[in-house]
């Protein structure tokens, strides 16, 4: 994995990424309509159904790039393991 994430910075493709620690030094807040102040909860969150481990920031030109990275990653917890791709919401673009 780490030479596959250095590859991919040369290349200019990863421009960030890092695991994440345990939800157990975690924190939530919580926003409720109607509540006078935001709630703050310390983990571990053992509610979860689903957990995000970490994260990479890459650039790809196209959707279809961003797939066949994510395909080609030599991911260790093979095969019980999904990752979503989502664009970065940023101003002036739809």
């Amino acid at each position: 994995m780490n030479a596959h994430n250095a590859a991919a910075i040369q290349a200019g493709v990863a421009l960030a990424g890092e695991g994440l620690r345990a939800t157990a030094q975690g924190t939530r807040v919580r926003f409720r309509k109607g509540a006078d102040r935001p709630a703050v909860i310390d983990g571990p969150f053992t509610e979860i159904k689903e957990l995000i481990a970490g994260y990479w920031l890459i650039q790809a030109a196209t959707r279809q790039q961003a797939i066949e990275w994510v395909k080609a990653y030599p991911f260790p917890c093979w095969p019980d393991l999904t990752v979503e791709l989502r664009e970065l919401a940023l101003p002036g673009r739809a």
